[in-house]
């Protein structure tokens, strides 16, 4: 997976991790999926697999910040807490800048999608013509 749960340390003290998903991983891993499913749906014109298939320091830091960043703010509303204003002004701040990584106002040093062939038509060969009809 792009993060675990060890990931989580450098954004929230481990017993705070442990506490918000009464020590089960399991939890933790469904939100990281969650999560980056969301992130996905911002990130359109890059190339998934390219991003989120990566490990260790080949991880794009950025993607990686902002990522942990959602799994806290999940994981603390899951737990229907009050969620801290440093945790919510950090997932506000990544809104924010995955809207704007989506409206182009932003760019990433992502790989973007490789470019799909283009089509003509709507794929429907048809066959034949109208038939022809007397003018006068």
């Amino acid at each position: 997976m792009f993060i675990e749960k060890d990931d989580l340390k450098t954004i929230s003290v481990v017993q705070v991790i442990n506490n918000l998903i009464n020590d089960n991983d399991e939890i933790v891993t469904e939100v990281i999926e969650e999560s980056i499913d969301d992130m996905m749906g911002y990130l359109k014109k890059y190339a998934h697999h390219n991003i989120f298939d990566k490990r260790g320091t080949e991880r794009n830091p950025t993607i990686k910040k902002h990522l942990k960043r959602i799994v806290k703010y999940e994981l603390y509303k899951r737990k229907d807490i009050q969620i801290d204003d440093d945790t919510r002004i950090d997932y506000d701040e990544t809104r924010t800048w995955l809207f704007d990584i989506a409206t182009g106002k932003l760019d990433i040093n992502l790989p973007e999608k490789e470019a799909e062939p283009e089509t003509s038509g709507d794929g429907f060969i048809k066959l034949g013509g109208m038939p022809k009809y007397k003018t006068e």
